[in-house]
């Protein structure tokens, strides 16, 4: 192989000359390192960093118009917010509907018992472990390995036997499953009865964090709830009106304890556990089995009530703590404060430490400015949820209009990066602001409750009012004075209630619901929205019709 001959160096093309590499020195080195500390303390200046307190040190001044409470105080100096909302409560193990209701139903389904501390605010000693305690309706999963049921030849399965049994009137032997499971628990339904006509309800709350609270006997209370609703058409379908009402009546004194024990997941569950307890109410007035003592009874025992779930004090004041803790946690620790706890409350991979970038950005933050803000659109939320001088409809047109002007403050995303960008005070006012906005109570749920209760009211006076004169009347003051003191105005739009005699189904009686547009009577099962109407008459009242409906 011929190899090319070696081109002498003083012939090569100057552009080809080999340059020897400059060794950058310590000199160098030390140029642009002070250059890039300087840039930095430019950068850290301008977003105007601070250092933060250390642990021995709150994050922010303790003050009513900061942290809104005030004391117990953690080793830290930070407010306490779990022992602050256990302080909130009064009330004797005696007069405690929770006592009660713990004791009927024993230990979690999990078996996992509650930490010392839980009982002795409770001020009673833990129940056994084993004992014979109400057992929740299979759900589901579970009773597919049961027996099944057929219904004029139409087999169902697990699912629909849920649903069904809990949606509409039935006749013992339909479903074996569920009079094996109410002739085990039917003692345990009437102490449950009796437990929920106990004047206070009070569920310790124990964790590190608001948010962190675990609700596991907060969960049992739903199934408390799906139990009685059950129980209810099973009663109807024998022909026991008395007590599918004593049932009904016990799921809306349940939900109106929970809802008001105050976090936001005890709000919710008392919302489905009332909602559930109407819907029930509604298939036994329009069930044709109700004599005119049924009814008068009912009407009687439904005034005696507390009044349906609505943002109450204690509520407003949990939401508010809620959302103070989640910002002490955020501003120690970073935006996943909870990643030591979260995996076992929740089914997710374990969240990331902070990170050097995630400490610099929370120290240019005003916290003190943060909490001050939050308080601040708090003190206007509760001004407007609990006016008394507003009715219903209006307050809550007033509270969304709050809402949106909040959410048009912020501005556009471009807006508020720039106002992150600007200044400390922007920066720190923003998140106070966002976290208002995500945590402030949402109305919709509220807005259905009130409207079907108002609806339930009237349905009951236009049935006895037919049980006496044989026809409804034309008119719905006709039923003043002798069935109603007053009409009740549809709470979601301050209106009266859609009502119409027809023949046929015996009349057409709703409320608008929470979208206030007249739907024309269409309830949820008719249409899978929640902005529908909320309508008197149940549209499936019979297992037939559901078979019918759904199959």
């Amino acid at each position: 192989m011929k190899r090319e001959p070696v081109q002498p160096a003083a012939d090569r093309d100057s552009s080809e000359t080999v340059v020897p590499k400059k060794r950058r020195g310590v000199l160098w080195m030390v140029k642009w390192s002070t250059i890039a500390i300087l840039l930095i303390l430019i950068v850290l200046v301008c977003l105007n960093f601070r250092i933060p307190p250390g642990n021995s040190s709150p994050l922010v001044r303790v003050s009513p118009q900061t942290t809104f409470a005030v004391s117990p105080l953690k080793p830290s100096g930070d407010i306490d917010y779990i022992a602050f909302l256990n302080q909130q409560h009064a009330v004797t193990p005696e007069d405690n509907a929770f006592v009660d209701l713990l004791r009927i139903k024993g230990p979690v389904a999990e078996k996992r018992m509650p930490p010392p501390e839980f009982f002795r605010l409770l001020g009673i000693e833990p129940p056994p472990p084993i004992g014979d305690y109400y057992v929740e309706f299979p759900l589901p999963a579970q009773l597919a390995l049961g027996p099944g049921a057929t219904i004029d030849g139409t087999k169902l399965d697990a699912a629909e036997i849920f649903e069904i049994t809990s949606s509409v009137p039935f006749s013992p032997g339909q479903f074996p499953a569920v009079d094996n499971w109410f002739a085990r628990n039917e003692h345990h339904l009437a102490a449950i009865h009796q437990a929920v006509r106990k004047p206070g309800y009070y569920m310790p709350y124990v964790g590190d964090t608001v948010a962190g609270i675990g609700h596991p006997h907060t969960q049992e209370m739903r199934g408390i709830a799906r139990g009685l609703q059950r129980a209810s058409m099973l009663r109807l379908g024998r022909g026991d009106v008395a007590g599918a009402i004593d049932d009904q009546l016990a799921m809306l004194r349940l939900g109106r304890h929970v809802g008001r024990n105050g976090t936001p997941t005890e709000y919710l569950i008392g919302l489905a556990a009332e909602r559930m307890g109407q819907y029930s109410l509604a298939q036994t007035i329009f069930s044709g089995k109700c004599s005119a003592a049924d009814l008068a009874r009912l009407a009687n025992e439904l005034k005696s009530l507390p009044p349906p779930l609505d943002y109450s004090t204690g509520n407003l004041r949990t939401l508010r703590v809620q959302a103070l803790d989640v910002i002490i946690q955020i501003g120690r620790q970073g935006p996943f404060p909870w990643k030591d706890d979260m995996p076992t409350l929740f089914t997710v991979d374990p969240v990331p430490n902070s990170t050097i970038s995630d400490k610099l950005v929370r120290s240019t933050i005003n916290w003190e400015l943060v909490f001050i803000t939050l308080n601040n659109e708090f003190d206007r939320i509760e001004a407007t949820l609990l006016d008394k001088s507003m009715s219903k409809a209006e307050m809550v047109r007033m509270y969304v209009a709050d809402q949106r002007a909040l959410e048009i403050g912020q501005g556009t995303s471009t807006e508020m990066i720039g106002t992150a960008l600007a200044s400390r005070n922007g920066r720190s006012r923003l998140v106070g602001n966002i976290a208002a906005a995500l945590i402030a109570p949402g109305l919709g749920h509220i807005q259905d409750i009130n409207g079907l209760d108002a609806v339930i009211q009237v349905a009951i006076a236009l049935q006895r009012f037919h049980l006496d004169h044989g026809a409804y009347p034309e008119r719905l003051d006709q039923l003043v004075p002798a069935y109603l003191e007053a009409i009740p105005l549809d709470p979601c739009t301050d209106q009266p209630l859609v009502y119409t005699p027809k023949q046929g189904d015996p009349f057409l009686l709703y409320s608008l619901g929470a979208n206030r547009i007249d739907d024309g009577g269409i309830s949820i099962f008719e249409n899978q929205s929640s902005q529908v109407d909320l309508p008197a008459a149940p549209k499936i009242r019979t297992v037939a019709e559901w078979i019918k409906a759904k199959k």
